[in-house]
């Protein structure tokens, strides 16, 4: 399985609330499509705004994941 990483940091908070994020996140997903992948998956904390706001005017679904634990 081929795992990238689209978003390599955050928005800033000056920029929130302008679309940066619905924008990225549609560029991402198209590239993700375009590539042939059929799914994505974001990883993030439970309270982010991400969760309740941005991920689900895509059809993203909240599932819990437990953390890794090293041996």
């Amino acid at each position: 399985m081929h795992r990238r990483n689209l978003f390599p940091g955050c928005i800033l908070v000056e920029y929130r609330n302008c679309g940066l994020g619905t924008f990225l996140l549609y560029s991402a997903l198209r590239h993700v499509r375009d590539a042939g992948m059929t799914r994505a998956c974001a990883r993030t904390r439970e309270s982010s705004p991400a969760v309740r706001f941005l991920y689900p005017k895509f059809g993203g679904q909240f599932s819990l994941v437990e953390p890794l634990l090293a041996a």
